[in-house]
């Protein structure tokens, strides 16, 4: 990844995510485990662009920062990169929430798009103040996408939400405000492409799917408070919602076409 761009507005797609009670793991003292995480997305950042093959020759498009509890990542110049930067970034949000996953750790952000000025160690602009209010108005262990954002890629939108299935249109739980359908990054279909890397293409089922999300198996007790087990409760409605065998078998047919053979390359290979 190339982190050395000067500053100056380019334009770009950003995701923000916050991890979901990191004020209780300060108070627990658990830091080291949170230092380790941070470590761990990096380097599964890495690992998923490289296993899925959307590594570009040379410098990537693409940067991740990480301030305290806050993780950002953003596309470079989206006038000058023709490599799809949308769906390098869905890699990105993917990287992190397998990441976090392995760590039963609860992550909640917003894709924005617009002009950033970034240099090695600023990143500034209206769309991470943008993505920072949509983090905060959702009540799930999700990610939502901003209605600007949908509006730059809505050429493309149908091979990200049908054929990909990487954003889904879903009434994403709000704290407050009207119902309505937005879209949304699916984790669990970016679950689903983790589960076949290091299967090597073997076929998934719900059950397996499932039992790999952790950070919903583990419970620690958080129902008795209301306003944790509303954001579960809202996280597994999606699940459901979403992980059901018709889509676990279109997934596994996508794989079969895609990887007739050979089988998927390993994170490891």
């Amino acid at each position: 990844m190339n982190t050395t761009h000067k500053l100056g507005p380019v334009e770009s797609f950003v995701a923000l995510f916050d991890i979901l009670g990191f004020s209780e793991m300060v108070k627990n003292r658990e830091l080291t485990r949170v230092t380790a995480i941070y470590r761990r997305m990096r380097k599964e950042f890495k690992s998923i662009l490289t296993a899925t093959g959307t590594v570009l020759s040379g410098r990537l498009p693409i940067s991740f920062k990480s301030f305290s509890d806050t993780f950002v990542i953003y596309t470079f110049d989206t006038k000058t990169n023709t490599k799809d930067p949308f769906l390098l970034l869905m890699l990105g949000c993917a990287s992190l929430f397998i990441a976090a996953n392995r760590d039963n750790l609860r992550l909640r952000g917003a894709v924005t798009f617009g002009e950033i000025y970034t240099s090695k160690d600023v990143v500034i602009g209206k769309p991470i103040v943008e993505a920072f209010r949509l983090e905060k108005e959702q009540d799930w262990i999700g990610c939502c996408i901003s209605e600007e954002c949908c509006e730059k890629i809505l050429p493309q939108i149908e091979k990200y939400s049908h054929d990909l299935n990487i954003i889904i249109e879903y009434e994403v739980p709000l704290k407050m405000g009207p119902v309505k359908k937005m879209y949304a990054f699916n984790w669990v279909k970016a679950l689903c492409f983790y589960l076949s890397i290091v299967n090597r293409g073997a076929d998934l089922n719900v059950g397996q799917v499932s039992g790999a999300i952790t950070f919903l198996n583990e419970d620690c007790g958080e129902r008795e408070d209301w306003k944790v087990r509303r954001k579960l409760n809202n996280t597994i409605k999606f699940r459901d919602d979403v992980l059901t065998p018709g889509f676990v078998e279109g997934h596994n047919k996508w794989v079969r076409e895609h990887f007739p053979s050979k089988g998927v390359k390993t994170l490891e290979s």
